[in-house]
């Protein structure tokens, strides 16, 4: 467990205020991806709003996105990957919720684990998507439409619970030590600062590493800039060799700084040019303008970038893309032309065009 301590809560309605005054607790369940995540945090202002008191259920690695929301009155972690795996591991984790008694529970999260665990808590309003793994163990199944965002298939998860039209917003909260952190990694760095973030959990969705500085070698041609190279510690080496392929002014933070901080320096940023990655949907909870690259996967499947300026890179026309909902770790086909065909000067002039964009705004 994370941040809070189970108290003594309300009971198991689906009401917002219980009898006593108490606020009914709400469970946020995203156990998935960081971007996963990070787009489930457009739930919280809602449900806040709506009178509830809000927990959110991550694992223990992204605990730290959500852990200085004034909003969220504790997150929870769930080490799936540390004695929690399967059902004994279900049992456990829904063991522990329990003590919390949680009038509802709104899971974008979609998985046989996250259906099972959530059934073993005994909480009464369990809302799910009708598409998930053993939908039938919610309460309530939410019908989503397939051609949008997941941001609004999200919200629509809170209409059982009587909130219609939730504005689509992330939100991301962090410390001030990181917001600091990030300040000072960042003030050698002359402005436009324009970051590449070169990573991805799924091997079709990277962009080779050499093209992302061979586009901000075609950039400069037009615009100055200092290049920001991100990433966790698994992404140095690409990090390493985009940042050699540009030779230009850089500051590289692959492998250097913590979730919030990284959080803390994307907010700081002119513009981010991403694979389709978690990096694209935090540099939309701050409206940070983005270039997000579309390899074997596409933004029809709705989690491209939406709030922000933003321009997708992608090749069209071919007949095996997209290959996959999620990316894959290797090309199907074995000639990865999503990749290969995608040109640095295609790149460039999307960033270009944002960069001036933003300049005449």
């Amino acid at each position: 467990m994370l941040e809070s301590e189970p108290r003594a809560g309300p009971s198991s309605q689906a009401r917002c205020v219980t009898a006593s005054g108490d606020k009914a607790r709400v469970l946020i369940v995203q156990t998935g991806f960081l971007g996963d995540v990070v787009l489930a945090t457009a739930l919280i202002n809602p449900l806040s709003g709506a009178g509830y008191d809000v927990y959110a259920l991550v694992r223990p690695q992204h605990a730290p996105l959500l852990s200085s929301d004034p909003l969220l009155s504790g997150v929870i972690a769930d080490d799936k990957d540390a004695g929690r795996r399967g059902l004994s591991g279900a049992f456990r984790t829904a063991a522990e919720l329990r003590a919390y008694g949680f009038a509802a529970a709104v899971s974008p999260h979609r998985s046989h684990r996250t259906a099972a665990m959530l059934a073993l808590t005994g909480i009464a309003r369990r809302i799910g998507f009708a598409s998930s793994p053993l939908r039938w163990l919610f309460s309530d199944r939410v019908k989503v439409s397939a051609a949008s965002h997941q941001i609004e298939r999200n919200l629509s998860l809170l209409r059982p619970l009587g909130i219609q039209d939730a504005g689509a917003q992330m939100r991301l909260v962090m410390p001030g030590e990181a917001v600091r952190a990030a300040r000072e990694r960042l003030s050698d760095g002359a402005r436009p600062l324009v970051a590449v973030a070169p990573g991805s959990a799924w091997a079709t969705k990277r962009w080779p590493a050499e093209k992302f500085g061979q586009a901000l070698r075609h950039l400069a041609r037009r615009i100055d800039f200092t290049a920001i190279f991100l990433g966790s510690a698994a992404d140095r080496e690409a990090a390493a060799a985009a940042a050699s392929a540009w030779g230009g002014p850089q500051v590289n933070l692959a492998g250097l700084t913590d979730l919030p901080t990284l959080c803390a320096v994307i907010e700081q940023l002119d513009l981010l040019i991403a694979n389709d990655s978690a990096a694209v949907h935090i540099a939309g909870a701050y409206r940070v303008p983005t270039v997000a690259i579309f390899l074997a996967t596409h933004p029809s499947f709705g989690f491209g970038p939406l709030l922000q300026p933003f321009r997708v890179a992608e090749v069209e026309g071919l007949s095996c893309r997209p290959c996959s909902p999620h990316g894959g770790r290797r090309c199907p086909r074995g000639h990865f032309r999503c990749a290969v065909d995608l040109e640095p000067e295609a790149v460039a002039e999307a960033a270009a065009s944002l960069l001036t964009a933003q300049s005449q705004s």
